[in-house]
């Protein structure tokens, strides 16, 4: 008998010992899935608040108000310190107010974790150009052939043409028709618009030659284009005034224009004309 309550006893405690673990883990459990919903709720409204911020300043910024932005980036950065992004954002609004060493902290912070952001290093390049600093060249060429996270065709085609507008600015012409040179060649056939820009700046540095390529092969894509025709007759009247070795036109002095009574044009005339541009096009194309 004895042995047999013993037996009970015993059992009995066994029993309250696991209830109680029992109990204890399912406590801990319903502790641990609270803990985790409210910190996955306080996670989700950081997030929501730094985006906010974020959103504010990148408009801020937009409507050119750096001074506004610069505040609303470091409210938005106090929720989420690490997102590249808002860092960027905010090195690009401490630019924008002239805040030149802030922002380059910025900057060189990102860049030292990406060097081969196109847009860091443009930005970087920008920067160190204001401040004349010869690596800005440097930071041109690691955008050009950086990487961009959206429009990298277009983004290289601009960042090519700030860097032409940079060694003009130095005074280097060699290198700045370099970087027209190459632009022509990233730029597809079928873009007469951009070649007739490259042509403009080839012709406004001093390479008629290279400006008259360009503006006829824009004259084979579309041989109406007006800014294509009359940069074809620049470049042709540049041509044949440094072979002659004649001053340029813009050099030469100007006469008072004579009035003449104006007169108007007939069909025939306007017929004639228009005959007369669509020849100049056809001839410039097909050379």
């Amino acid at each position: 008998m004895e042995e047999g309550k013993k037996a009970k006893k015993w059992a009995a405690r066994v029993w309250t010992r696991e209830a109680l673990l029992l109990t204890s883990l399912a406590a801990l459990g319903i502790m641990f899935g609270v803990t985790q919903t409210a910190v996955s709720f306080y996670r989700g409204k950081q997030t929501d608040l730094a985006n906010m911020w974020f959103q504010r300043g990148d408009a801020a910024l937009n409507a050119n108000r750096p001074k506004q932005a610069i505040e609303d980036l470091r409210n938005a950065l106090s929720y989420a310190p690490d997102d590249p992004k808002f860092q960027l954002r905010l090195a690009q609004a401490l630019a924008a107010d002239n805040r030149i060493d802030a922002a380059e902290a910025y900057l060189f912070d990102l860049w030292n974790s990406q060097p081969g952001s196109g847009e860091i290093n443009f930005e970087l390049a920008q920067l160190e150009a204001r401040k004349g600093n010869p690596d800005a060249a440097r930071y041109f060429d690691n955008a050009i052939y950086g990487v961009w996270d959206k429009d990298a065709p277009e983004r290289r085609l601009q960042t090519r043409l700030a860097l032409f507008h940079y060694w003009l600015s130095h005074g280097n012409v060699g290198k700045a028709q370099a970087e027209l040179l190459a632009l022509a060649a990233e730029t597809p056939a079928v873009d007469f618009q951009r070649r007739t820009q490259i042509g403009q700046l080839q012709l406004a540095s001093g390479d008629p030659r290279q400006a008259l390529d360009q503006f006829r092969q824009a004259l084979r894509v579309n041989q109406r284009y007006v800014p294509a025709l009359s940069g074809a007759g620049a470049a042709e009247v540049k041509i044949g005034e440094s072979r002659r070795g004649t001053p340029a036109l813009g050099s030469a002095p100007r006469l008072a224009p004579q009035r003449r009574p104006a007169r108007r044009r007939g069909a025939g005339e306007d017929a004639v004309s228009s005959r007369g541009s669509r020849v100049r096009a056809a001839t410039y194309s097909s050379r």
